[in-house]
């Protein structure tokens, strides 16, 4: 079973790799409306260290080279990311994502969530 936060990750997916944004949420609407989205957003140049650092090296479907966007894997991760970015920047404004700096600590985006979690009940 796919939860929303997957739902969103598809979509976003999805639409980096050029599908019809309207059609991915046409099929995607069959999702449970979930009471809040927490989009724990960085720029690209904040991720690229961090998979170097924690992987030790650019993942292939990770670095979008199924989309051909050249040989070079780092230059392919920042186009794919790019865009992935972009997809779900755009899906936050229309979906009302809660918005969190993920360039952050671990402890004050734990904090951040906390809270705004403790809000819902």
């Amino acid at each position: 079973v796919l939860t929303d936060r997957y739902i969103f990750s598809l979509m976003a997916r999805a639409i980096a790799r050029g599908e019809d944004r309207a059609w991915i949420e046409r099929v995607a609407s069959f999702a449970l409306v979930p009471h809040a989205i927490y989009y724990l957003r960085a720029e690209v140049r904040d991720l690229v260290p961090r998979v170097v650092l924690g992987q030790g090296a650019f993942d292939h479907w990770e670095s979008g080279m199924d989309m051909r966007f050249g040989a070079d894997m780092h230059d392919s991760f920042v186009k794919y990311q790019t865009r992935v970015i972009h997809a779900l920047d755009r899906m936050a404004k229309r979906y009302n994502f809660v918005i969190v700096d993920a360039t952050k600590t671990p402890d004050q985006i734990f904090r951040e969530l906390q809270r705004s979690i403790g809000k819902l009940f």
